[in-house]
């Protein structure tokens, strides 16, 4: 049987002291010459700043999909943003 857990207590913003709130977000991650989007990861949310952190747990697994999901990493074009 799954023991039953408590949701994960963010705690304050580390930058500006407010709430922090669990939400999922889309997160881009580069890897070595590609990058890797990975959808609705669980974070915390500042309600103010927008800051963002995520558990122990889930930079494990973020890590592990890196490491493992070779095949889907795809090169991407970038282009400097310029006003004008």
């Amino acid at each position: 049987m799954k023991k039953a857990t408590r949701p994960y207590d963010f705690g304050p913003c580390h930058v500006c002291g407010s709430k922090m709130r669990r939400a999922t977000r889309d997160e881009l991650y580069r890897v070595r010459r590609g990058w890797i989007l990975l959808r609705a990861v669980p974070v915390g949310l500042c309600s103010s700043c927008g800051a963002r952190v995520t558990t122990a747990a889930v930079a494990k697994r973020v890590q592990a999909l890196m490491n493992t999901d070779r095949g889907r990493i795809v090169r991407i074009r970038a282009l400097k943003w310029s006003a004008g």
